[in-house]
């Protein structure tokens, strides 16, 4: 078993009409095969993924831990809130696109092969620090 790290993934199914399904399906076989601890969550309604990337983050997870988000941009942004409102906000995040879009991968250059990502994560788990923004609604109390 590779004890070096344990992998954490928030899972969006409905996200790219099945392409989350296959990515999680793929990097469940490789984590499995590679011996990697981890645990799943899956989202069932709208916003969920920002509830379940608040309590992990707030949970102060070691180092050697990894949060995974499969899904779309839609779903990268949820989790991305929950980890900004919570306790730890500068908890690190990666992200395996299977949207429709996946605009944000193509403008900061993830990859979006399972493999992939994992063997980064094994071999150089270094962090970026990337500006996530801040947008202000104009009607009272929206954020």
């Amino acid at each position: 078993m590779n004890k070096n790290i344990k992998v954490h993934l928030l899972v969006n199914e409905v996200a790219g009409n099945g392409k989350a399904v296959k990515a999680d399906k793929a990097i469940l076989n490789i984590l499995k095969e590679k011996e990697i601890p981890f645990d799943q969550q899956k989202s069932h309604y709208p916003s969920e993924l920002t509830i379940l990337a608040k309590r992990y983050a707030d949970a102060s997870i070691p180092k050697n831990n990894f949060l995974i988000v499969i899904g779309g941009d839609g779903s990268f942004n949820e989790a991305l809130n929950g980890i900004k409102q919570s306790a730890n906000p500068e908890t690190p995040i990666t992200y395996l696109p299977a949207g429709t879009g996946d605009d944000f991968v193509r403008g900061v250059g993830l990859t979006d092969d399972p493999k992939q990502l994992i063997d980064h994560l094994l071999t150089s788990p270094q962090l970026e620090c990337v500006d996530c923004g801040y947008f202000c609604s104009n009607i009272p109390g929206k954020k």
